[in-house]
């Protein structure tokens, strides 16, 4: 069986990792459109843990957090930005 070839051709070939961000107003947004992290969850078509993990500060692909802000009604910037002063 032949092994593949890695080469820096072939490595310069590949599509890039999405990029991660932090989505810091996630919290904020959540509460404020009155969801449960369970209801977001379902909404978005992720588990649960996911939500929880994002709104402890790990970081998001840029396709969850457009999920995230369609289904909270927000543009994806609004997730993004610190969350506004309460």
């Amino acid at each position: 069986m032949a092994v593949a070839n890695t080469d820096a051709a072939t490595i310069a070939g590949l599509a890039p990792r999405p990029t991660l961000r932090p989505v810091p107003a996630l919290l904020y947004w959540r509460t404020r459109r009155a969801l449960a992290q369970r209801e977001l969850a379902e909404l978005v078509g992720v588990d649960i843990t996911t939500v929880q993990r994002l709104e402890r500060g790990a970081a998001a692909r840029l396709a969850t957090v457009r999920k995230l802000a369609q289904a909270l009604e927000v543009e994806p910037s609004a997730l993004m930005d610190p969350p506004p002063a309460t």
